[in-house]
């Protein structure tokens, strides 16, 4: 075993089209860790503008990270 790894533990990186597809995916790995790479953070902001369902599933993973972040 790793040093600093639970047993049963995995780390999931998620990327900008899981996000977008469902902005509350990151709520479904309660037993995991989760990495978003800046890039996603980046993709995310670039895709928030409009009213596409994609813009709108953008907008809300950004907000739900911002609340995410206020709270640590």
């Amino acid at each position: 075993m790793r040093k600093g790894k639970l047993p049963g533990r995995h780390m999931f990186v998620l990327d900008t089209h899981v996000l977008m597809h469902d902005p509350s995916a990151m709520f479904r790995f309660h037993e995991h860790d989760i990495f978003i790479p800046m890039v996603v953070l980046e993709e995310l902001d670039a895709a928030k503008k409009g009213s596409s369902e994609v813009a709108r599933n953008a907008r809300q993973a950004s907000r739900l990270l911002d609340s995410l972040i206020g709270e640590a």
